[in-house]
């Protein structure tokens, strides 16, 4: 998966996912750590990646852009150390895969993961 990992998650947690196969990279990476939401959801889009983060900005972003893309994998968790992290997205990513690339926001807690298909749609116009 092509992903591009938000502040605060680790700079570490890109290197994992690379290590583990993605094309993966983190905002501070790129000095990009201060870039506005709406502008981290043009470059995932116009990057072709799936926005790893834990800011539930970007679902609203999203709900209300109406659009299939960019997908968004949203952890919602207390524990924000790497070694954490790694372990739910270890379980997470290979089962939210074909979601992801189809449209979704993938929301991961400590014991359940939740998946909305993009674009989300307002109760009249299912």
């Amino acid at each position: 998966m092509r992903l591009l990992v938000d502040m605060p998650l680790s700079v570490e947690t890109a290197a994992w996912l690379r290590s583990k196969g993605h094309d993966a990279v983190h905002l501070r990476e790129q000095s990009l750590q201060r870039l506005p939401d709406e502008s981290i959801v043009e470059k995932a889009r116009a990057e072709h990646r799936i926005i790893l983060t834990m800011d539930l900005g970007f679902g609203h972003l999203l709900a209300f852009a109406r659009r299939a893309e960019p997908s968004v994998v949203l952890l919602r968790v207390h524990d924000a150390r790497p070694s954490h992290i790694h372990a739910l997205l270890a379980e997470a990513l290979p089962q939210l895969e074909t979601a992801l690339q189809q449209g979704a926001i993938a929301v991961i807690e400590e014991h359940e993961t939740r998946i909305h298909r993009l674009p989300i749609q307002e109760a009249s116009d299912r």
